[in-house]
């Protein structure tokens, strides 16, 4: 078995006090004039901020520019339609009575038809259905996959 053994005594506290050591450890006053090392520490920091500053708002120019040009690639996950041979204008782009082409995203988690989306088409570009149905006749049984885009043509107005 282990033996017990009591902790040491603390340490005896003394409790007179000390007039030499007050007289020494005076606290340092601030003396009011500025370090050189801090003023240029100051600046230096305040110029790699202002040229972090300059490159961030540079290459916020160039990541813009760069959206501009993803967005004249086009969508992605379209499913072409073989009735569009001409270059038409994305319908918002193009006056209302113009032609346009319109994109529709299937949503769902099955598969669908273009046919299913002419009801859409109709109401969103503001036409008859079977004026969509009658230009997209030839895209009306091509299956769409869940997240792919359908891409019909809407006719202009007469």
């Amino acid at each position: 078995m282990t033996e017990f053994r009591a902790p040491p005594p603390p340490p005896a506290l003394d409790l007179e006090e000390d007039d030499s050591t007050e007289q020494e450890a005076q606290p340092s006053q601030p003396t009011g004039s500025l370090n050189p090392k801090m003023i240029a520490v100051a600046i230096g920091l305040l110029v790699i901020g202002i040229l972090m500053g300059i490159m961030i708002a540079g290459s916020d120019g160039q990541s813009s520019t760069q959206s501009n040009n993803q967005s004249s690639r086009g969508l992605t996950n379209i499913i072409a339609n073989p009735s569009i041979t001409e270059q038409l204008k994305m319908c918002g782009l193009a006056s209302e009575t113009a032609p346009c082409i319109l994109y529709i995203m299937n949503h769902s988690r099955y598969d669908k038809i273009a046919q299913d989306f002419f009801a859409d088409a109709a109401k969103l570009s503001q036409r008859n259905t079977y004026t969509v149905e009658i230009e997209n006749a030839a895209y009306a049984k091509t299956k769409i996959p869940p997240s792919f885009f359908v891409q019909m043509k809407i006719p202009a107005l007469r």
